[in-house]
């Protein structure tokens, strides 16, 4: 038999059935959609201010930390626009799938509603309750058929962009309910995706802890070895002052870039100035008189805790 020559829109395989879309990559997004009613739930819950919630049993702490609820500059909830971007991305592709398929997506039928329900109870959170107090929203049945329906988005010739838009939906509205106080970033996660691909979900934890499991992958990793991880990765990239000053500020320095910049002018200097950065551009000559100058992130680690450890002992 003459192998296939159509190659899935997602990871580039060859697809057997010649269809755009392979099994994996619909299995890995069907996994997607079934964390919708619980996102969904989540978020509800929050606005209500009916749970107290930790950072979604992410971490190792056992004790639970209440989810502050505050007001952004447009005077909304700051988990709002994550949510209604999720929303309107499902019913939206929820409309396309019926007019492709010239059916109607069954939203008030009861056994949908019933498997919205079950899914809003595998989210991990603890106050499951509470889930019940909130009826089933368009979005989430839209998800939960299309979750049941796997062939419809592997035969969708849009499948590509039906995927990535409703993907990065969920991304923003998970971590708009898994945003906890004082939560470090750590950096995109080192483990794969069923389909081989690297997961690079935003890892995220509070001070303190030793684990975090991912949102998307759901595998656990080990803090501190993805801090000595990624420190390895950046000691010889070369960053402006402002770019450093955010990179120690996630390893918990939080040392402000003027402090930097009045321990680097006082004798002797202890860094040095690898080229400049023009607008995207590392160069080695200073062209404008706004590039600033760059520094290899490791000599300006080294140097900080240096300084560190002089105050201290001073």
């Amino acid at each position: 038999m003459k192998p296939s020559t159509v190659l899935c829109s997602e990871c580039d395989r060859p697809v057997a059935d010649s269809v755009p879309l392979c099994d994996v990559c619909a299995e890995e997004f069907v996994s997607e959609l079934k964390t919708v009613p619980g996102i969904v739930a989540d978020i509800t819950i929050t606005a209500a201010r009916l749970a107290r919630m930790s950072n979604g049993g992410n971490g190792g702490k056992s004790a639970e930390t209440p989810l502050p609820i505050n007001i952004d500059k447009n005077g909304q909830l700051p988990h709002r626009r994550p949510y209604d971007a999720l929303v309107n991305s499902l019913t939206t592709w929820g409309r396309h799938i019926e007019d492709h398929y010239r059916l109607t997506i069954p939203i008030e039928a009861a056994g949908l509603r019933g498997l919205v329900m079950a899914n809003r109870c595998n989210t991990g959170r603890r106050d499951k309750a509470a889930f019940a107090l909130s009826s089933c929203t368009e979005a989430e049945c839209v998800a939960i058929w299309l979750a049941c329906n796997p062939q419809s988005i592997r035969l969708m010739p849009a499948s590509h962009e039906m995927i990535a838009d409703i993907s990065n939906a969920i991304d923003r509205a998970r971590m708009a309910v898994d945003r906890a106080p004082e939560l470090r970033y750590l950096g995109p996660c080192p483990g794969l995706l069923q389909s081989g691909k690297p997961c690079e979900f935003e890892l995220r934890a509070e001070s303190g802890e030793q684990w975090v499991r991912c949102g998307r992958c759901r595998e656990q990793h080990n803090i501190d070895k993805i801090m000595a991880d990624a420190q390895r990765r950046i000691e010889d990239r070369l960053c402006t002052m402002k770019q450093i000053a955010g990179y120690l500020g996630a390893m918990g320095y939080k040392i402000p870039t003027s402090t930097l910049h009045n321990w680097n002018n006082r004798p002797p200097r202890w860094l040095i100035k690898r080229g400049w950065l023009h607008g995207n551009t590392i160069t080695t000559a200073w062209i404008h008189r706004d590039d600033p100058p760059v520094y290899r992130f490791g000599d300006v680690l080294r140097a900080v805790r240096r300084e560190l450890t002089v105050a201290v002992d001073a």
